[in-house]
């Protein structure tokens, strides 16, 4: 085989390699939301398993006429509690009183709105529904990334959230027939959520999907890269 014959499809090779290690590099932030994301399943499902009632990506109108999307709603004997979950590579810092806080990922900057001031909100749209005297309190999930500085208390890891919850609600406890209850009145309001459009609104507000959409493209062009530089091989060596 002569340089021409090894050239190719080497260089097809390398080509195809760099770009699948950037589609990995762009991927990884979804990546590690979604490992964080099957941990907070785990912690939710445990929630269930010792009797709390769960919902997942509740859609409840506002007073503006619009609608909030509520990651989980989680109904236990201690309380309900309103999550947020969020996915956010590399180090987040920020405090209450902040209205923006940042995110550090590969010595870069970039600013988020604070998620306790949405969470907070949809707290106020479940309170308007299910009364304010009941013990509701929000409590926003990182489902990926490092936490840093002096965050409030409910601002925790998937890992922490069964423990939170039981920390964390009011000192009466409500029976199965009242959680019922109060999840036949959010049941009754809730407005339909499309099939994925729960999965799509959280990956486009936590800014991965055009990342993940991007990191889709070059892993098909690497794998097409790849197959060609397999064909020009075999190509070369049927000829010589």
């Amino acid at each position: 085989m002569n340089s021409l014959s090894t050239l190719l499809p080497a260089s097809l090779a390398a080509l195809s390699l760099t770009l699948l290690l950037l589609a990995m590099y762009l991927a990884w932030p979804w990546l590690a939301a979604l490992a964080g994301r099957a941990t907070m399943r785990r912690k939710l499902a445990a929630l269930e398993k010792r009797g709390c009632r769960v919902m997942h990506h509740v859609l409840l109108p506002t007073r503006s006429g619009d609608a909030a999307l509520i990651d989980h709603l989680v109904f236990a004997p201690e309380g309900i509690f309103v999550v947020s979950a969020i996915a956010r590579a590399g180090a987040v810092h920020g405090s209450l009183r902040d209205a923006m806080w940042v995110q550090e990922h590969h010595g870069r900057q970039s600013r988020f709105p604070n998620p306790l001031r949405a969470n907070a909100a949809q707290v106020d749209i479940v309170q308007s529904i299910l009364g304010r005297k009941l013990p509701i309190r929000g409590v926003v999930v990182f489902e990926a990334g490092q936490l840093s500085g002096t965050l409030p208390d409910n601002v925790i890891r998937p890992g922490a959230m069964e423990e939170w919850v039981q920390a964390h609600g009011g000192e009466r406890k409500m029976g199965d027939g009242a959680l019922r209850r109060l999840i036949a009145a959010i049941e009754n309001v809730a407005l339909p959520d499309e099939a994925g459009e729960g999965e799509a609104a959280l990956l486009a507000r936590q800014g991965l999907e055009s990342r993940l959409n991007l990191a889709r493209g070059l892993a098909l062009a690497s794998a097409v890269l790849m197959v060609s530089a397999v064909g020009a091989a075999g190509w070369f060596f049927t000829r010589h």
